[in-house]
């Protein structure tokens, strides 16, 4: 593995700061110390903290809920597509993991869910591509829904996009479910998904003979 830059560490540090404290409860000095950075090597990345903060929030939250919205899913059955959503989220939370470092992770997972939820008091701009990718993390399920219909994977639909709701809500709701204790399982998550993927798919062809 190659070595971290000061500009990661810089990012990694201040994140986990936000992350404990939020944006208010973070100083500067706070940052310097964190990092063993002086304030004139920090503002050489950012001139301000809230370019810094806005900066580190765009490449651990928004980039990483990206993911999410970039999973290939043209021509895909719904039970990978399932699997593939998981997994993604999977390696999204280690590279969170990785970044929040010694914060217990049950902290970590209520921090990042408020963060969420302050995203447009903080600013607008990252609430608004944070909102596009929602958007289009749901269009994508609603998608793949559709092609499993289509194929029929599943049974027929009265509402694609409320069910596509669903899956998307179900991993947010049991996001902040776990946050209470020891942040999200992803193997709960999987679960929850293929109960539902139970439900709606279409029946298996009978073996007898039609008479």
């Amino acid at each position: 593995m190659g070595r971290i830059s000061r500009k990661e560490i810089l990012y990694e540090k201040a994140f986990a700061l936000f992350l404990q404290h939020q944006y208010d409860g973070v100083s500067l000095s706070d940052i310097e110390k964190a990092t063993n950075m002086t304030r004139g090597a920090i503002f050489y990345y950012h001139k301000s903290k809230l370019d810094l903060f806005k900066a580190v929030v765009k490449h651990y939250f928004i980039d990483r809920q990206k993911v999410q919205s970039e999973i290939p899913h043209d021509g895909i059955s719904l039970k990978n597509f399932i699997d593939s959503y998981v997994d993604a989220i999977g390696r999204q939370m280690e590279t969170l993991k990785r970044a929040v470092g010694e914060i217990e992770e049950t902290t970590a997972s209520k921090a990042y869910i408020i963060l969420g939820l302050k995203l447009r008091e903080y600013s607008e701009d990252l609430n608004n591509e944070y909102t596009s990718i929602r958007n289009r993390i749901l269009a994508n399920w609603s998608n793949v829904l559709q092609n499993a219909i289509n194929t029929g994977e599943i049974k027929p639909q009265k509402d694609v996009l409320t069910l596509a709701s669903l899956f998307v809500c179900t991993y947010l709701g049991l996001s902040i479910w776990e946050s209470f204790r020891s942040g999200l399982d992803i193997e709960h998550l999987r679960d929850r998904f293929l109960y539902i993927y139970d439900l709606i798919k279409a029946e298996a062809p009978s073996s007898n003979p039609a008479e």
